[in-house]
């Protein structure tokens, strides 16, 4: 709103942040710090990420977090920005928000359903997230017309879903494979994949040349499609050797 109806608006839509930020970086001054007690290592990596669980289990579906996200907000959002009625900003910013806000609504049930199974969160994520491009795919084709406008909606509540599931779906992954002394720099490696897909929309734009999306979106679908076989295949493997050391102990 700030952006679309203010003046300066490359310079007024910080000022929000800033007055968030400022208060909340003084109440969580003094909080304690329950890290765990430092522990001495040689690696820089984490040894976990170079294992099969987490080149196969994890890395190949990890960008798809903001991936998922970006496409709905920046892709979509552009391309159906024509029927904003003259609020293209206002636009971006409502799709946006749905999206953000249904990603974060859908993690604590994911959490809870991501206990069960490890791979029904990343196998659900891919899913909804190849439904959601396949409908940008109909926003890109749709051009001009009041169809790209209704698709925007499913396109917010799939792609945001899919953020959300993902999201978590790595985090609880991270979880099981790393002891806790390891989980911080495990993390922060997923970050680095994940972060990977606000390079989505660029992409997109390059490869279609701005106006060719559909091919391209069609084939992020096929693309998080198929990585679904790896990732089903790669839980069930491990989850065969976790159960034999299990028995073994």
């Amino acid at each position: 709103m700030v952006a679309q109806w203010l003046p300066a608006p490359m310079v007024l839509p910080y000022v929000p942040h800033l007055i968030v930020l400022v208060p909340a970086a003084a109440l969580v001054w003094g909080c304690a710090d329950s890290a765990f007690e430092l522990v001495p290592r040689t690696w820089l990596v984490p040894p976990v990420v170079w294992t099969r669980a987490f080149l196969l289990g994890v890395a190949p579906w990890a960008p798809w977090v903001f991936g998922a996200a970006t496409t709905s907000f920046v892709t979509a959002a552009r391309l159906a920005s024509d029927g904003a009625g003259g609020m293209p900003i206002a636009f971006s910013g409502t799709v946006a928000a749905g999206t953000l806000l249904t990603g974060v609504l859908v993690q604590p049930p994911a959490r809870r359903l991501g206990h069960r199974d490890a791979a029904l969160l990343p196998v659900t994520g891919l899913v909804l997230c190849a439904v959601g491009l396949v409908l940008t795919a109909g926003v890109a084709g749709d051009d001009g017309s009041r169809g790209q406008l209704l698709l925007i909606v499913p396109v917010a509540l799939l792609l945001g879903a899919a953020y959300g599931i993902l999201l978590i779906a790595g985090l609880l992954a991270v979880e099981r494979l790393v002891p806790p002394a390891e989980l911080a720099g495990t993390v922060a490696v997923f970050y680095v994949l994940i972060y990977l897909g606000f390079a989505a929309p660029y992409v997109l734009t390059l490869l279609s040349g701005g106006t060719r999306y559909v091919p391209w979106l069609m084939g992020g679908a096929a693309v998080a499609l198929l990585t679904v076989p790896v990732v089903v295949a790669t839980a069930a493997v491990e989850g065969r050797r976790r159960s034999s050391a299990d028995a073994v102990r």
